[in-house]
């Protein structure tokens, strides 16, 4: 039934909290969640002949969620209990059962199919006297079967061309479903257990040239059909538009699903080898993307790409590069990331966008003996302020790493 066979189980922990407080108010809020994952997985292969190979297996998860809200006066140390973000001892699930198939025809042609089962679920119960919500919890069960079919053909050896179908579908979490908290100053988030999975159909096409082991230059387009696309969007509870929160009265948004969202773009990849030891590698990709009411889609980054000049030998491996991302004006962000003006930088209007950047970086690594090497690097040599898209965190300045390993 199998040649190879692999198992993994696990378990982890994962605690995080969350503290607010206005300025010169004593009173300070705090939220904490605590989830427990337990996971298993069972990958199995069998090579049938030269030409055909199966693979299939199974997996399950489930996540154990406990949450807690309380207050601290920093004067007299007195505490309350107070909303926590989600529903306390809530639980959301995942089992799903695979097979792939792969046929090699004549070294030429590789074909590739596959399917997937999954069934999520996921339920809890909200605390009726936090928020007047009308509904009392959430009990959702959904199951999907998605596939792929892929083909790659290499009509000559130094051409290769690729095209592959796939289906996919996520069901929402508890994060989706149930959560309460302000996505920012004035506005919150409230859960929506009618929210419905995602399910995506894409498509990808691909072409890669070589030149006499020296150059390669590959293309690939992709475009993804999202159906129930999950969007952010201002929404009303039992009529109203605006909750009391944390003491702020602040507008209510929920998730929802849009009827459709596309998603498309290209990435291209050059490489070339001066010498057997030096070459560079290039990569840019362009991503864009609306939903079905016009918006433009909030996880479709601006441009970006690398540019490396990479010198291998036998002892030394250095690295020297940039990183770079493009520009999203007001008017490309997404409805949600138009309302953070905190998270970036302001145009000649007042109106937050997305600035572009570039890194210029270093690293190396050298081998002292074959059980010892030593790396390091500098990352942003020339000390740019720039911030990753949608994180709202500015990154480091110069940053020096040093590293010494060692094999026993």
């Amino acid at each position: 039934m199998f040649d190879k066979l692999n198992f993994l189980s696990g378990f982890q922990n994962y605690t995080e909290s969350r503290f607010d407080r206005n300025l010169s108010n004593p009173i300070r809020n705090g939220r904490q969640e605590d989830l427990s994952i337990v996971s298993f997985n069972l990958d199995l292969g069998k090579t049938i002949d030269n030409q055909n190979e199966l693979f299939y297996g199974v997996e399950s998860y489930f996540n154990k969620i406990n949450s807690e809200g309380s207050t601290l006066n920093l004067f007299t140390n007195e505490s309350e209990i107070i909303p926590s973000r989600y529903p306390d001892d809530s639980d959301y699930g995942s089992s799903a059962g695979y097979i792939s198939y792969k046929l090699n025809l004549k070294k030429k042609v590789i074909l590739h199919a596959g399917t997937r089962l999954t069934h999520t679920w996921l339920n809890g119960e909200f605390n009726t006297e936090d928020y007047n919500f009308p509904f009392s919890g959430f009990d959702i069960k959904n199951t999907a079967l998605i596939g792929n079919l892929g083909i790659v053909w290499h009509p000559k050896p130094e051409w290769q061309i690729n095209t592959n179908f796939s289906t996919g579908f996520r069901s929402p979490n508890i994060d989706d479903v149930a959560k309460v908290f302000d996505s920012e100053p004035g506005n919150v988030v409230i859960p929506n257990p009618e929210l419905k999975p995602e399910y995506a159909r894409n498509f990808e096409f691909g072409i890669i040239k070589k030149w006499n082991e020296k150059a390669s230059f590959e293309i690939t387009a992709f475009y993804t059909r999202l159906k129930n696309a999950i969007v952010r969007r201002e929404y009303t509870l039992n009529g109203r538009d605006s909750i009391m929160y944390d003491g702020t009265m602040s507008k209510t948004e929920a998730l929802v699903n849009a009827d459709a969202a596309d998603i498309f773009g290209t990435t291209l990849v050059f490489e070339y080898l001066f010498t057997a030891k030096l070459h560079t590698r290039s990569d840019l990709t362009i991503t864009d993307g609306e939903d079905s009411d016009g918006y433009p889609v909030r996880h479709a980054p601006p441009l970006f790409g690398s540019s490396h000049l990479i010198f291998e030998g036998q002892k030394l491996f250095f690295d020297l590069y940039t990183h770079f991302n493009g520009k999203l004006d007001f008017g490309e962000l997404a409805p949600s990331e138009q309302e953070k003006p905190y998270m970036y930088a302001t145009d000649e209007n007042g109106n937050p966008f997305s600035p572009a950047w570039w890194t210029l970086n270093m690293k190396f690594n050298y081998k002292l003996t074959p059980l010892i090497s030593l790396g390091g690097g500098v990352e942003n040599i020339l000390d740019k302020r720039y911030r990753t898209y949608s994180s709202g965190i500015v990154s480091p300045g110069v940053n020096f790493i040093f590293s010494v390993s060692a094999r026993f």
